[in-house]
């Protein structure tokens, strides 16, 4: 799963049959820490995510899994729209 933030969306004037209805986002892969790396990446939407969200996609088959067949010709897909981000920075050895 990638870690990503919504920058926007794609619109098509002419598409693949399959692409119409769905909606493209262009999003901005993230690091542990939340910061932008690599370059923004297109991703077909499951999940109704908007404007300056932070969402976990899938790349691959996995990304179009959930959709009808015939499966749209896309790379990445969101699958999840991210509340939270908790990092442990060091475990602490239990005593025991």
């Amino acid at each position: 799963m990638i870690l990503g933030k919504i920058l926007g969306a794609v619109v098509l004037s002419k598409m693949d049959e399959k692409l119409k209805g769905k909606t493209l986002l262009i999003v901005q892969p993230l690091n542990e820490n939340e910061q932008p790396f690599g370059k923004p990446l297109i991703a077909i939407d499951m999940m109704g995510a908007g404007f300056g969200e932070t969402i976990l996609m899938v790349k691959g088959k996995e990304a179009v899994l959930r959709l009808p067949e015939p499966h749209p010709p896309i790379d990445y897909g969101v699958n999840a729209i991210v509340d939270d981000i908790f990092i442990v920075k060091e475990a602490k050895k239990r005593k025991e």
